[in-house]
């Protein structure tokens, strides 16, 4: 039997990465076993070509225990040679499970090799200690004492650094990667990002000095940052997101884009841009004068809060509105544009009206034209003309007067009240009686009178949120614009007209029946010389004083008739004695009540007109309608040219689109009919 011998040429390891496996490469020249037989001798040392072979690599450590083995199945070339990567072959299950689980730390390796040419029988070829470490390039790195590296060192891995990591006498660290830090990190010096690179810092950082943000600094992932102590900002800041603060003062522009919460004091000395909803919970309560009771202070400047709405300021848009604790509107104060204004009520009734005031002129002038002198025609067109410059007067009024509605949850000058008939529909200046709390246009027996508001300046008694259509807002304390027929005198007693109409009458002091002295709804601060109607500013809920006077000299009138009446019982008892007693007849004044009746009974006839009236009516109106359909077509076309909405208004609108038709319900006593009765008195019309 031959003597098996393995003859190594040439056994060569050479170390490298592999950008896939993990491992080094391993290169050898593989010898015969056997002898070449030849005639005369045999020939040995034939390298082993085209031959399938088994080779075992065995790393063991310092003590000898493996740490690592696998096997490759391979072929020699035609030269005998084979080339392998160890850390690629099939792991025999001895020490670590996979290459890269050597724990190359520092300490003394050997690599044996073994070879099989059967698959079964191996033999140790080599067991030599590894002198050069093949994971001076692998990730794990484990250097026992200091490291020194004179040149650069590139870190395309991960970096885990368990304790100090220094970089001193003034060298630069460059991270061309990601650099994670999951530790504390001081840093004693400056910290210099450059490139605008970006720097994530997950975990705590610790800055003893002084650090510079020259750019942003950005809080993501609503993570919190806390600034134990001063933070100076010389540039703009803005947050974007949320911002907590224990004590904040700001010297400079500071936008804040998102909810900011200031646990203590917060003070701004610059401009401040909150770009956000702005919430105020403070958790604070006292008295209603003292100042540490609210949660908003604006002092140290000679004007207080300015709010400025987008867009035009109308009434869908609130500069305030008032919220009880169950989160439901109590008040409010809202926009008033003016086209809002001018298709008001109290607009369109006072042009309306105007401008049938300057027709019946007009009508009078033309039928007097042939009686009149030079004097009394010229005050007639004058008269005209004054019509004319009260237009212009009135709506540069209102033009002047667009401002703000204030109503609010508590009851003070003015307040909600539910009205009798849901149906009925209220405008502002109306006269309502008030029947046990409930309005209606009947004043006959009601408990009080008073006057639909018109612009309170305090509404309370505010209605539940869709219920609004079932009252009217009415008058309680104040000026309130108020719906008189006929003239009126400031000082006059205000008064309801009696015929359930909305308008009220006028009675001078001195004029006022006594039995009347409950109806009154207030004192008017102001004249009104329409013949037909007048809107005026009547003082209600303020003539308690004047009522008291009117009362007083009642008493006194009547203190001086029971005198005198005490006078005639004397003489009649005198005269029965058989005297003759002299006394002179007392003087009887005149019977109030009988004149307010005669006043009432004159008004209701007008309301229905005879038969001798209506033709006259027909004929009055056959001569001057002309005059009174371009009047109110010149109205109409005013109302019109500002886009005022007088459709509204249906009694209004009659006159406006069809004033003949008007005039005549107005004489039958269908449409205003106390206005046409002002109007029918003053201008001597059946």
């Amino acid at each position: 039997m031959k003597k098996l011998i393995i003859l190594i040429l040439c056994a060569v390891a050479l170390f490298r990465v592999s950008a896939q496996t993990d491992g080094f490469s391993y290169q050898a020249l593989i010898i015969d076993q056997n002898a070449q037989e030849i005639p005369g001798v045999d020939i040995t040392g034939n390298y082993l070509v085209e031959a399938s072979i088994s080779l075992l690599f065995t790393v063991y450590n310092s003590d000898s225990d493996v740490e690592y083995q696998e096997l490759h199945e391979t072929m020699t070339d035609r030269f005998g040679m084979v080339n392998l990567i160890i850390g690629s072959g099939e792991h025999t299950g001895f020490g670590n499970e996979s290459f890269n689980m050597i724990d190359w730390d520092g300490t003394a390796k050997e690599l044996e090799v073994q070879i099989s040419y059967t698959g079964t029988d191996f033999e140790v070829l080599s067991r030599e200690e590894l002198l050069f470490l093949p994971y001076a390039y692998h990730r794990d790195i484990y250097a026992a004492g200091d490291q020194v590296i004179e040149g650069s060192s590139t870190l395309n891995g991960e970096t885990t650094v368990n304790s100090n990591f220094y970089v001193l006498n003034g060298g630069n660290a460059l991270f061309g990667a990601d650099l994670l830090v999951e530790g504390n990190t001081d840093l004693m010096g400056e910290l210099n990002v450059l490139n605008s690179s970006p720097t994530y810092l997950t975990g705590s950082l610790t800055v003893d000095g002084l650090t510079q943000l020259n750019d942003n600094f950005n809080v993501n992932n609503g993570a919190a940052a806390y600034f134990s102590g001063d933070a100076t900002f010389d540039g703009d800041v803005t947050f974007n997101a949320g911002a907590e603060f224990l004590d904040l003062s700001v010297t400079n522009t500071t936008t804040m884009n998102g909810p900011a919460t200031a646990e203590s004091t917060f003070e701004v000395n610059g401009e401040t841009s909150l770009n956000d909803q702005v919430i105020i919970d403070a958790d604070i309560n006292g008295d209603q004068f003292a100042f540490d009771s609210y949660p908003l202070i604006v002092e140290g400047s000679n004007q207080g809060i300015l709010i400025k709405v987008d867009g035009t300021a109308n009434e869908s848009k609130n500069f305030l509105t008032f919220i009880n604790g169950s989160d439901q509107a109590v008040g409010r104060v809202e926009g008033q544009t003016l086209d809002e204004l001018q298709s008001s009520f109290r607009f369109i009734w006072d042009v309306v009206m105007g401008g049938l005031e300057q027709a019946f002129i007009a009508a009078e002038g033309a039928a007097c034209s042939a009686q009149l002198d030079i004097g009394e025609a010229t005050v007639m067109v004058l008269n005209t003309a004054v019509m004319g410059a009260q237009w212009v007067e009135l709506t540069a009024y209102y033009e002047l007067n667009v401002g703000c509605n204030f109503s609010s949850g508590g009851a003070d000058y003015a307040e909600y009240l539910p009205k009798m008939n849901p149906a009925e529909q209220f405008h502002p200046g109306q006269v309502v009686g008030v029947h046990a709390g409930q309005i209606a246009y009947n004043t006959a027996n009601a408990d009080h009178y008073m006057v639909v508001s018109t612009n309170p300046i305090v509404l309370g008694n505010m209605p539940e949120e869709g219920k609004e259509s079932d009252y009217a807002v009415i008058g309680f304390i104040g000026q309130v614009p108020t719906q008189v027929l006929g003239q009126v005198n400031e000082g006059d007693y205000i008064l309801p007209s009696g015929n359930n109409d909305g308008f009220g009458v006028a009675f001078s002091p001195e004029e006022l029946p006594t039995h009347r002295f409950n109806e009154i709804i207030g004192i008017a601060w102001e004249s009104g010389d329409n013949i037909g109607s007048n809107i005026v500013n009547v003082a209600v809920g303020l003539n308690t004083n004047d009522l008291a006077q009117r009362v007083a000299e009642t008493e006194r009138e009547l203190a001086s008739m029971k005198s005198e009446m005490e006078l005639l019982k004397s003489m009649i008892a005198s005269l029965a004695n058989g005297d003759d007693p002299s006394f002179a007849s007392a003087e009887t004044g005149r019977d109030a009540s009988a004149s307010a009746a005669s006043y009432d009974n004159s008004l209701a006839k007008s309301m229905v007109p005879s038969t001798s009236e209506q033709v006259q009516f027909e004929e009055w109106l056959e001569d001057y309608q002309e005059i009174f359909v371009a009047h109110m077509t010149h109205v109409k076309g005013k109302l019109n040219e500002i886009g005022a909405d007088y459709q509204q208004y249906p009694d209004l609108a009659m006159l406006l689109d069809d004033p003949i038709t008007g005039l005549k319900k107005m004489h039958s006593g269908e449409l205003l009919a106390g206005v046409w009765s002002e109007y029918a008195k003053r201008y001597q019309i059946k």
